[in-house]
Order: structure tokens, then sequence, then C-alpha cells
């Protein structure tokens, strides 16, 4: 119920051994620079080999528990030195259960313009320096979907699935030419969330699951920062901001997991 992002791995900045701050890049446990963490998902690490952020969000709509370890961690998480923040997906029970949700937010929503005060250097005299404000700019970011979980055979057969697609849409006005062209440059990313879970129960004893994540992110057109002597100007050619259109990335993400555990006694369970 506490105000939180939409990934799991917000959750470690409430705990008091935890900061978190842009120059050091995500957040800090116990003084452990951001890329000494280590984050799972049903086990599987979603941390980066270049790095060492986490790779792949889950988001809280398919997640049962997350744990969050500061200190004291066992030899299974060899080589963090910082934290461990292990996300435990949903399973399907023998009941039906589903839920749609969508999230909005944008420049409307905001209590200012979203753009910090710049110092600028006078360009004709260069012997005084003033701040100067940015106009706002339009931007929306949707994020819409759904789970749904039930049995396939009841006591014996579940599923559980979850998509969750996030679509930001950016515009940014540039004057150029000391404000007497303007050129529009526009950036959209589609960053997809889907998970897919199959627990099978044979006996009372074992119990199988199956499960894949998929989150692929995809940018297209790239936006650079005003740097020009007023608001909304910048220093670039209308052939550069024009270029800039056909930028972006995509990155494909996508993890496979499967686990049994095997109840030995009631204090004892063997897990692959």
């Amino acid at each position: 119920t506490i105000p939180k992002a939409r990934s799991f791995q917000s959750l470690a900045t409430a705990l008091p051994s935890v900061n978190s701050g842009e120059l050091e890049g995500g957040f800090q446990v116990n003084g452990a620079s951001a890329g000494e963490n280590n984050f799972t998902v049903d086990g599987v690490s979603v941390v980066s080999l270049v790095h060492g952020n986490q790779r792949q969000d889950a988001v809280f709509e398919y997640l049962q528990e997350v744990q969050v370890r500061t200190s004291g961690l066992q030899a299974e998480y060899g080589g963090a030195m910082g934290g461990v923040i292990s996300a435990v997906t949903k399973s399907g029970g023998n009941a039906f259960k589903g839920s749609l949700f969508h999230y909005y937010s944008g420049n409307w929503l905001r209590s200012n313009n979203g753009f910090d005060k710049r110092l600028v250097l006078d360009p004709a005299t260069q012997n005084r320096a003033y701040f100067v404000q940015d106009d706002d700019q339009t931007s929306d970011r949707n994020e819409i979907g759904g789970f749904l979980g039930g049995p396939i055979r009841r006591d014996r057969l579940f599923f559980f699935g979850s998509v969750s697609p996030r679509f930001e849409k950016l515009t940014r006005n540039y004057l150029i030419n000391n404000g007497q062209e303007s050129v529009e440059v526009e950036r959209d990313r589609k960053t997809w969330s889907a998970f897919g879970k199959v627990t099978y129960v044979p006996t009372s004893q074992l119990q199988i699951n199956g499960s894949g994540l998929w989150t692929p992110d995809r940018a297209e057109g790239s936006t650079v920062g005003y740097d020009g002597a007023e608001k909304n100007w910048s220093n670039s050619s209308a052939a550069g901001l024009a270029a800039r259109q056909s930028l972006g990335y995509e990155v494909p993400q996508w993890n496979i997991a499967y686990t049994a555990d095997y109840t030995l006694n009631p204090t004892t369970v063997a897990s692959a």
C-alpha cells in the first residue's frame, strides 16, 4: 500500500540501509556500488553483464512476493556484495482470478513543466550569465494490461498469464537559427512485458513449475537537451535534428525458468 514505482526493484529503497542517486546509478546497499547487487525472478538472474544493474523488470500484477536481503547473504548469492532483490511470481489455483488495469502519466498531470532551469552564458558579450526556463513539452505514458490464472485440471494442473505493454511518446520542439526556425522531433518507445506460468502438482509432495518472461524494449527517435541562448533554443542544425528522428534501439529480452520442489518432511524441501 505504500507509494512505489511499477517495478519490484523500487521496494529496496524502503529499507534503511539502501540509498539511491542519479550519479551513482541505481541504488546502493550498505555502501556497495549499484553494480554489486543481484536481481532474480523465480531464481533466474536478470542482472546485466555490462553494467551490473537489473536487465528485466517484473510488474507487480504477476508477483506473489518480493524479498530484499541487505546482509547475511547465503553462499548461493556469491558475487553479490551489495543486496539481493528476489521476485517470486504468482501461480494459478483452483479458482479463476483475473484483473485489468491502465496506468497513465503525462505532462498535463505534472505540477511544473518538467524542465530544470539552465544557466546560459551570454553568447554576445561572454561576460554575464542568466537562467532560462524552457517550455514544457508534450509527453504521454500509457501502460495497459491484465492477468488471468486458474485451473487446467483441478488440484493438479494450473496456469497463470499476464501481459503489460507500455507506450511512451515524447514530442520536443526546437527553435534553431536564433529562433527563426522550428523543428519537431518525436520519440516513441514501446516496452512489452509478458509472463506465462504452468504449475503441475502430480502428488502432494511434488510441485513442478515452468515459466517464461518476455520484456523487449524498442524506441524510435532520439531527443537532445536545449542548449541555446533562449528558451527552447538549440544550437543543432535542422539536418542534425531531423536525422535524430531515425535513431533508436531495440533490445530483445526473455528468460525461461523451471523449478521442482519435493517436500521430504514438514521441515525439509529439496529444490531443483
